[in-house]
């Protein structure tokens, strides 16, 4: 397909894979149509997918870089004769289904799934040329014969799904699965289903013949795993797993005893999740609404105690996504599933919901409401009720209150809000956010939901040194406590307070109304792992690593929860472990601040330089006005001992201070992994004068501070931070 080459990229100092096309093929594609869709290609970000850097052309021949890993081809290790193991064999697996299910998501489809095409990095799999096939197949001219020759679009013969063989257009991202069932029978078996048959012959063989069963070619095999690989082979695309997402979750159940069937904790009797309802209306803008009214309805919920409720953001990870019931049940581990749809028109809104049950699919209970938009509140409670009755939940006095409490009667006030929400968690506009909650507040000064959001936003400008601390934390202060104030039964407005408080080095303080948090609702994944990260930072390692993996279990598909249990794990250095955390947290938010980092600076410490180098380049890619993720860049270089890109970086930050707040604490962690341990402290002190909220958090007893850590002056600083904040117990 391409003339391949390894380059030297100056600018940052690192080896990159240069691509070019072929001559031929060249000559048989649009660039123009090939450039454009290589672009799409490029927006593909996932730990387990090779990405494309750059792209271009000359005298005509189309080019497109793509880092360079470190390792080999699966491949190359498949032709050593080492078998694999059946947990490195399923955990290698899993990285391929995830990185598939990333780009199904993104519509794009690789086609040629094959050993070749996976490299390992540290026994990390990494799937490359993801979208080139299509950007091929997209721009080809009309009658270009070569670019259906075999191992472009077409795929391998050995790896090809019968649709693909039979050059079927409505082929999709089902040939996929059906080539990863193929390269998981190798993996397992040591050679792919129908070896040895030339072309014509093994294409018939796709088509026509079933392959031996897994479970007889490798008779340790658990039959789960068997099971599944062969259903990965279904002749019919629609017999096999309709979605890698699908694939992925099925491995996670999967022991690598075949002796014991996977284990899985058993849901309460009464359990349920509550899925983003789907917007019905004919303005998109809306979706802020049906979000909203699905959050409304977890938190009423979850005023229940006989009730579980599954986690908000393990909730909206599967928002978009087509699973059965069963499916849902079995992933998020609860017994009934609440879904719904808003349709709203000018002041009328019709919300239309239905309670299945996990196990069979059967419809518990279903209602349409039409009412007045302002109505939302009543509509809210009548349904929180209908479940409960549905369940067989006795309410008690007071849960029947705390069903019917409004954090504000304003609806103005709660659209606004509703507003702020959306913007942040699904947009990241932080700035637009605060307007809206500002805007809400104007409505009702006694909404104490609103407070709890300008708090969060504004602690996390200071924690990401986005805004001075000596602007951001008088307001996340305040905006934390008037929200306690106001509603001090409100559990996120404790853990909040708690957070801003680790920010203002109030650390004590911050634990106990982390505690508080957990005792208002125990099911609260957010307060359990905000304490996790300070039980790390204190040394309590294993009280740390309980709270991280309870956060986990409370909602295992946050970006958040699996970022900090990343984090918990590289402050105890426990690297390995912790890259796989982040990877995960990744898997779920590509764009996740914590996952980039903790898989980052864990990659540093374990010298794996190009990987920590690569995710600090993929948070600038998301947010390349920060300057948080430039210094962690710059920290990487410095660390890997590519001591001019360090210094690149260092001068566009000491450039960007001429304009805008650079935290000192950034400068620190590049100039103490440069050796030059007079201005890392020249840095830390000014951090120290500014009361540094990203300090306050704890990253002083990180790995990234040990080239300074010997140093006479480092004890000292920590001593300084003891003596002068009683408060303050870092981790030397």
């Amino acid at each position: 397909m391409s003339r391949v080459f390894v380059a030297q990229d100056a600018t940052l100092d690192r080896k990159v894979v240069f691509k070019v096309l072929d001559p031929e093929l060249a000559a048989a594609v649009y660039e123009d149509r090939f450039h454009r869709e290589i672009k799409l290609a490029a927006r593909l970000q996932h730990p387990h997918i090779v990405p494309v850097l750059s792209a271009g052309e000359v005298d005509g021949l189309p080019w497109f870089t793509m880092p360079f890993v470190d390792g080999e081809s699966l491949r190359a290790r498949l032709s050593s004769g080492d078998e694999f193991s059946i947990s490195s064999a399923t955990r290698l697996l899993r990285e391929v289904a995830s990185a598939l299910a990333y780009a199904h998501e993104a519509g794009i489809v690789h086609r040629d799934i094959k050993p070749e095409n996976i490299l390992l990095s540290h026994d990390s799999a990494m799937v490359t040329d993801f979208g080139v096939a299509k950007a091929l197949s997209a721009a080809a001219k009309p009658g270009a014969d070569s670019i259906t020759s075999e191992g472009i679009v077409l795929g391998t013969p050995a790896y090809m799904s019968p649709e693909q063989g039979c050059g079927d257009p409505a082929t999709d991202h089902r040939t996929d699965i059906y080539a990863l069932g193929i390269l998981a029978y190798e993996i397992l078996t040591g050679a792919v289903p129908f070896a040895g048959r030339p072309r014509p012959a093994l294409l018939a063989a796709h088509l026509m013949e079933t392959p031996p069963d897994l479970s007889e070619r490798r008779p340790g095999v658990p039959e789960s795993l068997a099971r599944l690989v062969m259903s990965c082979l279904e002749k019919d695309a629609s017999n096999r797993p309709q979605h890698a997402s699908e694939v992925v979750a099925l491995l996670d159940t999967i022991t690598s005893d075949p002796g014991k069937p996977a284990k899985r904790p058993q849901p309460p009797q009464a359990s349920i999740a509550v899925l983003p309802f789907t917007n019905l209306s004919a303005d998109i803008e809306n979706e802020y609404f049906s979000d909203g009214i699905t959050e409304e309805l977890l938190s009423a919920l979850s005023t229940i105690p006989a009730l579980r409720v599954a986690a908000r953001t393990s909730s909206f990870a599967l928002k978009g996504k087509n699973l059965t019931a069963k499916e849902i049940g079995e992933r998020l581990n609860v017994e009934s599933v609440l879904e719904g749809s808003v349709r709203r028109a000018a002041s009328r809104v019709r919300i239309t919901v239905q309670l299945i049950n996990a196990s069979d699919g059967y419809r518990i209970w279903a209602e349409r409401f039409d009412r007045e938009v302002e109505d939302v509140f009543a509509i809210q409670e009548e349904i929180a009720r209908s479940i409960a009755e549905k369940l067989k939940l006795t309410l008690t006095s007071g849960e029947n209150k705390a069903l019917a409490k409004r954090r504000t009667q304003n609806f103005e006030a709660y659209e606004l809000y509703l507003r702020g929400r959306h913007v942040w968690v699904t947009n990241r506009r932080i700035d637009l956010a605060i307007g809206l909650f500002d805007q809400a507040l104007k409505k009702d000064p006694e909404y104490a939901l609103a407070f709890h959001g300008l708090a969060e936003c504004y602690g996390s400008l200071a924690l990401y040194a986005a805004l001075p601390p000596s602007v951001a934390m008088p307001l996340a202060k305040a905006a934390a406590l008037r929200a306690v104030e106001l509603a001090p039964d409100l559990a996120e407005a404790r853990a909040s307070l708690g957070y801003i408080q680790v920010l203002e080095w109030e650390r004590r303080a911050a634990m106990e109304n982390f505690e508080k948090a957990i005792e208002l609702d125990p099911r609260y994944s957010v307060a359990h792992a905000y304490a996790a990260w300070i039980l790390a930072t204190e040394g309590h390692r294993e009280e740390a690593a309980e709270a991280a993996r309870l956060a986990q279990e409370l909602d295992p598909l946050s970006e958040l929860t699996n970022g900090i249990a990343a984090l918990v794990l590289y402050q105890a250095r426990d690297y390995d472990q912790a890259i796989r955390e982040g990877e995960r947290s990744l898997e779920l938010d590509p764009e996740s601040f914590t996952g980039l980092f903790a898989t980052s600076v864990s990659n540093a410490a374990k010298g794996n330089h190009d990987e920590a180098i690569r995710y600090a380049e993929r948070g600038i890619a998301f947010s390349p006005d920060s300057t948080f993720l430039l210094a962690l860049l710059g920290a990487m270089n410095a660390v890997a001992g590519r001591k001019e890109a360090a210094r690149a970086v260092l001068a566009k930050l000491h450039e960007a201070e001429t304009k805008a707040y650079v935290s000192p604490i950034l400068f620190a962690w590049i100039y103490g992994n440069l050796g030059d341990a007079d201005r890392a402290f020249e840095m830390l002190d000014r951090a120290y004068d500014e009361h540094s909220s990203t300090l306050g958090f704890g990253e002083w007893g990180v790995p990234l501070y040990d080239p300074i850590r010997d140093d006479p002056r480092f004890p000292k600083f920590a001593e300084r931070l003891e003596t002068e904040n009683p408060t303050w117990t870092g981790v030397l």
